[in-house]
């Protein structure tokens, strides 16, 4: 006895003119878009989903790729399109993004910067805000 192909199976279930691509040529097609909230490449290169300037509800991604920030509606990176990623109205109603980008600077630089600010909103001594702040510094890096 004669088993029929999974392809002519397939095959009868799909219509003659129809262009439904195989999965073989959905992953061989790096030309589609790819949708997302971020992403870090191991070359240092990071894509991340930021607030759309012009149009708060819409967003927009920001490449980095350690020299030079880009903020556009799509971005390329070694030949791939990525897009942000669509989220439910309800999720980026209630998310908090940037809207651009600024310069960091050095760790000791943030570091002052928290005293600094530990100094005009917290009732502490000097040391008690110099212990503090490296504990910030901990989160931050946890998130």
């Amino acid at each position: 006895m004669r088993r029929r192909s999974q392809n002519a199976d397939h095959k009868k279930h799909v219509a003659p003119d129809s262009k439904v691509p195989t999965r073989g040529q959905i992953f061989a097609d790096s030309t589609a878009p790819i949708a997302t909230a971020g992403v870090i490449f191991d070359d240092g290169t990071a894509i991340e989903l930021v607030e759309d300037q012009s149009q708060p509800q819409h967003l927009s991604l920001l490449k980095f790729d350690g020299n030079i920030a880009e903020v556009s509606a799509q971005v390329s990176h070694r030949g791939q399109v990525y897009v942000p990623l669509k989220l439910d109205p309800s999720v980026r109603h209630a998310l908090r993004l940037p809207q651009n980008y600024s310069p960091c600077g050095s760790t000791s630089e943030l570091f002052g910067e928290l005293v600094t600010l530990f100094a005009k909103v917290c009732d502490l001594a000097e040391d008690f805000r110099q212990l503090l702040a490296p504990s910030f510094l901990r989160l931050g890096a946890q998130t």
